[in-house]
């Protein structure tokens, strides 16, 4: 009989370690979560220290550059393409990092919307954002 007991103390014991260590691997720390969603976002705040901006291969002033980034910062994501779309005009080029990895954005800008084509490792992705206020867009054809 307590032998018995025994069993079902230790099984209890074993699912409860078993259950608080499925608790804490499936809970990440705030810390980890954002690197897992920042690992696999499309369109993530760019840094002005961390980024060089080009327009036609020359490289923008630095009031213009913070323009941009700033502008980049608070447009709204509005679809994923599932395929790169046929640019008409002359991209501004952002050179920045995410996490380790080397990110080149070409910024395609239109009258009523930009659209962006991000390559990470021989990977890209391309996207459209829209602003709600055009005006540091001015670049187009540079």
């Amino acid at each position: 009989m307590t032998a018995m007991l025994h069993s079902i103390w230790l099984q209890v014991v074993i699912a409860l370690v078993t259950l608080l260590i499925s608790v804490i691997l499936m809970t990440p720390t705030e810390r980890g979560a954002r690197r897992l969603i920042t690992r696999f976002e499309l369109h993530y705040a760019l840094d002005a220290d961390t980024s060089t901006v080009s327009v036609g291969g020359r490289p923008v002033e630095r009031a213009e550059k913070q323009q941009i980034i700033e502008d980049y910062n608070q447009a709204i994501f509005i679809q994923r393409y599932d395929y790169p779309p046929q640019p008409q005009v002359t991209p501004i080029v952002v050179h920045t990092k995410q996490g380790n990895a080397d990110v080149t954005l070409s910024l395609y800008v239109y009258a009523d919307h930009v659209d962006v084509v991000k390559q990470r490792n021989k990977k890209s992705a391309a996207f459209r954002l829209w602003y709600s206020d055009q005006r540091g867009y001015n670049y187009r054809n540079a």
